[in-house]
Parts: structure tokens; sequence; C-alpha cells
């Protein structure tokens, strides 16, 4: 930030960051140990990778150089120029994808032609201009990830919806089998109506970069009929992509099985994405132990979904930062969210430490960072910070508290099991910053989290 020197505004813009970390060993293997990652919305991003003096559009052309790297995963590769730029620039433009909010997306067979692949899919990333050297596959952006963008504020130079999160229900979702089709029918709530639609597929036991795209339009009526393309028997994971007119994307996530009996919206208890109305409805008729009450406070929570409290503002004498706004919120893996942890699955949706549920903390799978302005308004934050449980052994996180730039807090690096608590002076702080980051030079199953994040007076 303070090389910047205040012409880049971290919390509010969308930032590509260029490393120096790449180096020539004496075999001449170029080695790359930087970040290649992105995220983001259409409110803020960030993303990185390193530079080095073979990284040039230029040699897209040269089709006789040849030259060998290594990536941080380990891969040699030994190529023409031509095709590392290629790898590397569509590299960077699939995390710059994901720093503008794009998911990933192997795009609609209906755009797909022998030559060309979807930047936002699987191996996209590695065919930027393929054609110009003479490559099998060139990448392009897909009509879904066109959609999403062509509302994003950094393309249409509007004002940014900071730090606002469109609330949005999706009910009565049901699949008819039609002859050479699908159609998807639901009812669409929302405080503001989304003016298009994005739906991902992929079948249960691939992964997500195998997504098939396909785009709607939406009335202002809320209901919706959309004809998907048929598919095969078998299990399939959804992603609804509402989009906004500011650029704001609300994803409703959905499982459904295709079977010669038709075709079922799944609800499987434990399994699968979160129905959060669903399951605040199931424990609502369970015994009701202490858990399962706070289990319901939890939900009760998330489905009201209150705007979150400036902290600069705030006049009580605590406050949770689990329910203060954040300037900036970037996580690496899935989304930013307060009070639970994620609607992958049931069984990790509640925030959980040493067999411990928490009612309050931020989600900060690494690398994550959140700031909140603070106005120099408190003096005293507290926290506990480590993993969240079923977390592999192989994931690892630290933890740092920074205020105004300077560290105040840096746990040791921590394991599925452990924890650290703190309590540290903020008085006179204005920016406070919470991040999270994996030790091994890698974030796999570093599923950080933040419990009981207190300001006090």
């Amino acid at each position: 930030m303070k090389k910047a020197g205040g012409k880049i505004d971290f919390a509010n813009d969308h930032v590509l960051t260029l490393t120096g970390l790449t180096y020539v060993r004496n075999d001449g293997v170029f080695v790359f140990h930087s970040p290649y990652n992105g995220t983001g919305s259409s409110e803020r991003g960030a993303c990185y990778a390193s530079d080095n003096e073979m990284l040039d559009p230029r040699f897209l052309t040269d089709r006789t150089t040849r030259m060998k790297f290594s990536e941080r995963a380990g891969m040699l590769k030994d190529c023409l120029v031509a095709e590392f730029n290629s790898w590397y620039i569509g590299g960077i433009a699939h995390e710059m994808g994901h720093m503008f909010g794009l998911y990933h997306d192997f795009g609609n067979p209906a755009e797909l032609r022998p030559n060309t692949i979807a930047l936002m899919g699987e191996f996209g990333s590695r065919h930027f201009d393929d054609y110009r050297w003479g490559g099998p596959q060139t990448s392009h952006l897909s009509a879904a990830g066109i959609l999403q963008l062509l509302s994003h504020p950094v393309f249409t130079q509007s004002r940014k919806e900071i730090n606002t999160h469109k609330w949005l229900s999706v009910s009565d979702l049901q699949f008819e089998k039609q002859d050479s089709s699908i159609l998807l029918k639901a009812n669409v709530e929302a405080d503001d109506m989304p003016y298009g639609l994005t739906v991902l597929i992929h079948p249960w036991n691939m992964d997500e970069y195998r997504n098939e795209s396909s785009i709607y339009t939406l009335s202002s009526a809320g209901q919706i009929e959309i004809p998907l393309r048929n598919r095969i028997n078998g299990l399939y994971r959804m992603t609804m992509l509402f989009i906004f007119p500011g650029g704001a994307v609300q994803p409703v996530f959905k499982f459904f099985s295709v079977g010669d009996d038709g075709i079922k919206v799944l609800s499987v208890p434990g399994q699968g994405l979160v129905d959060v109305k669903e399951l605040y409805n199931r424990l609502s008729k369970s015994v009701q132990t202490n858990q399962t009450k706070q289990k319901l406070r939890i939900l009760e929570g998330v489905i009201k979904h209150n705007p979150p409290v400036d902290a600069a503002t705030h006049i009580g004498d605590s406050l949770y930062l689990s329910d203060a706004k954040w300037h900036l919120g970037t996580v690496g893996w899935e989304r930013p969210v307060r009070n639970y942890y994620s609607t992958e699955t049931e069984a990790t949706f509640f925030l959980e430490n040493k067999n411990e549920l928490f009612e309050k903390g931020i989600f900060a799978h690494s690398p994550s960072v959140y700031q909140f302005r603070l106005n120099k308004k408190w003096k005293r934050f507290s926290a506990i910070v480590g993993l969240r449980d079923r977390a592999h052994a192989q994931g690892s996180a630290k933890f740092t508290l920074l205020g105004d730039g300077k560290v105040l807090y840096q746990s040791p690096a921590l394991r599925a099991g452990h924890r650290d608590e703190f309590k540290v002076n903020i008085k006179n702080i204005d920016v406070l910053e919470l991040k999270a980051d994996g030790t091994e030079g890698h974030n796999y199953n570093s599923w950080a989290i933040w419990l009981n994040p207190l300001l006090e007076r």
C-alpha cells in the first residue's frame, strides 16, 4: 500500500499485482514462486501473478525459441516460449476473471468449436491466443462470462455498489422432463429484481471446471421457465447466478437427479449444498437441545440478512466484527460470509473449532483479507483464531491482525484441532485488517476462521 502512494484504493479497486518472485536456475529453468490466483466481485478484487523477461505478448508468435519453467505446484514444462506465454498470459486472464467475480465455466456446447475452449473452464487458461503460434485451441470468454461483465462497474464505469449483497429468494423450484430438453421452473423474489441469470451445471462426480453454462434474461414478474439441455441419468450440481444492474451477483446452489422416474430437486440432510430455510425448518421440528437452539439462532440471522453495522458510527459499547460492514472482503475459496462457514455441505455449514459451536465469526479461507474502518472509535479487540473442524491434516493457516498497516498480532501456524486466543489494544486505530494465509506454500484445506471477533470501547 505504501508503494502505491495512495493512488490505488485496495479496499475498493480491482488490482492486478505482478510480483518479481521468479528466478532462473543454473540449468536454465525458470522457477515461479509467486501467488497465482484471483478473487473478487463487482465491488472489488485482487489478482496475483509473477513477471519475468520471457513474459511478453510479442513472443506469442515465436515458433523457434524454447524454454523450461516450473510453477509452485512443481510441474516442469519444456515448450516454445510462445506456448509459455499462452499458458501464463491465459492464466493471468483466468485469474482476473475471478477477480471480477466470474465462476469456473466450461461454456455451452453450442459455443464450442474444435479449435476453441472457454477461458474460465478446465484448461482454458492455457490457450490464450493459441492461433498466433499454431496451438490446437484458442480460449474465449463464454456468453455467461460476457453477460456477467456487461453490468460490471469496471466496464460500465458506473458507481460501485460497495458492500451490497442483494437479498433474493428462489422458491417452488421444479424440473419437467420434455422430449428434447429439461424445463426449469421457479419463482424469484428479490428487493431489486435481477435482469439476467446464468445457470452452471456439472455432474456431481466431475470438477466444477466442467460447469456447462447457459444464459437467460428475467422479467419483473419473478417467474422463470428455462429450457436446459437434456442430460443422462445421474446426480448434478447446479449454480444459478442472478445478475443485477449494478453488477452484483447472487448465487443459489442446488442439486438435482435425473433418473428413469424423472428429475428431482435434492435436499439430502448432511449432504450437498445447504438450503438454509429447509435446514431451519427441519431443525425447528427436532428435539430442542442447547446446540439445536444455537443453530436455529444462527440460521435466523442468515435468513433475516440484516444489513451490517458501520463500526465507525456504531454507538454501542461492543460490536462483533462478524456483524459489521467490511470495506474489503476477499477469500481464497468461495465468497466472504459472516456467522457461518460454507453452504457447500451441512457438515461444514456452522463455525466449529475443537468441537465447539460459535454463533459469531468470519469465514476466512486463506488467502483472505477483511478490512474494517473504525474511525478511531474503539479501544480493544479480541478473537479466537483457528481452522474449522474437519479440515485435512495438511491444512494450516497463520493469522495476522494489522492496525493502520502495523502488525498488532500474529498467530503461530495453526492446524485443525488447534486455536489461539488474543486481546489487543486498538486505541486510535482507523483501519483494522484481518488476514489469513497458508503456511506451506499452498492454501489446501486452509479453513481459517475468526471466532467471536469482538470490538470493545
